[in-house]
């Protein structure tokens, strides 16, 4: 991977492989890039703001703005998750089944990002009954109410830090509109920031033990945890199962109706330490082509 400087602030990445940004950015794991008129995404992570834009299909290159080569290496390289082999992992889940085939050939643009995990706590906390543009909004709010700006950024924010979520009191955060999920919020603010729940030992446990600290803060259930489990890539052993999930897994293995406990089982068995990266790759599928609930003859 070579990082040409062609401006201030202004990067030529060349030799990057399985970066769609459009993949990634709309793949439902990640709520503050947005899709720009002129092209590219736009988007803000720890306290930094980017502007990411591809070359031509098969170029290798990415072109970033907001970016020094010394802020590009020391965070963005690994936020976007660009030194990990993407071909092998593809690779190893085409060799389960066709199902996979099929699923990682539609998706070989897809990344997982290395998300901060506390924005990623709140931002699956509240994705429960909701979608993702809805998410968004109520994650922008939070940022724009109770963040700091953010340089470079126009009129961005960062997203607020648990201490100061929790001290702003639910008066403040009632503003962001959360609905029924203020309460859930507040009380996973005051759990971080009084240390309760920590990234740190998070990072030192089991996937289940992982799992099962996450699922003390009301409002996050299994789906929820394996999501934050993931998406600020703590375990990659985990498997989600929302409806997209669930319709993929149904249609494409089980051939019926099948319930959660029964297809977790199926995907630890099945895909093991590549099951968060089998899961992206069936999301994607599932949607890309509207696969439907699976119901009884």
């Amino acid at each position: 991977m070579t990082v040409i400087e062609k401006g201030p602030r202004q990067l030529m990445i060349r030799g990057v492989t399985d970066f769609d940004p459009a993949q990634i950015f709309e793949s439902g794991q990640c709520f503050r890039w947005t899709r720009l008129d002129s092209g590219g995404y736009r988007g803000i992570a720890g306290r930094r703001a980017l502007t990411v834009r591809s070359g031509k299909p098969g170029s290798g290159i990415l072109e970033l703005s907001g970016a020094t080569e010394e802020e590009f290496e020391g965070f963005w390289r690994h936020y976007l998750d660009l030194d990990r082999d993407y071909r092998e992992i593809r690779a190893r889940l085409s060799a389960l089944d066709p199902v996979m085939q099929q699923a990682v050939k539609h998706g070989q643009g897809l990344k997982i990002l290395r998300q901060e995990f506390w924005e990623t706590l709140v931002s699956f906390i509240l994705s429960a009954n909701n979608n993702v543009s809805r998410i968004a909004a109520i994650v922008e709010r939070l940022a724009r109410t109770l963040g700091s700006p953010v340089p470079g950024a126009d009129e961005g924010h960062t997203f607020p830090e648990a201490g100061w979520l929790a001290s702003a009191g639910r008066e403040d955060v009632s503003l962001c509109r959360c609905g029924y999920r203020l309460g859930y919020i507040m009380e996973a603010a005051e759990r971080v920031s009084r240390g309760w729940i920590r990234e740190t030992e998070l990072r030192t446990l089991s996937s289940e033990e992982a799992r099962s600290q996450l699922m003390q803060i009301p409002g996050v259930g299994a789906k929820v945890a394996d999501c934050v489990l993931i998406y600020s890539c703590i375990s990659m052993d985990v498997f989600p199962v929302d409806v997209w999930v669930k319709r993929a897994m149904e249609n494409l293995y089980f051939g019926r109706p099948a319930c959660m406990k029964e297809i977790t089982a199926f995907a630890k068995a099945r895909f093991g330490e590549l099951s968060g990266f089998a899961q992206m790759y069936l999301f994607h599928y599932a949607r890309k082509n509207q696969l439907r609930d699976v119901t009884i003859a």
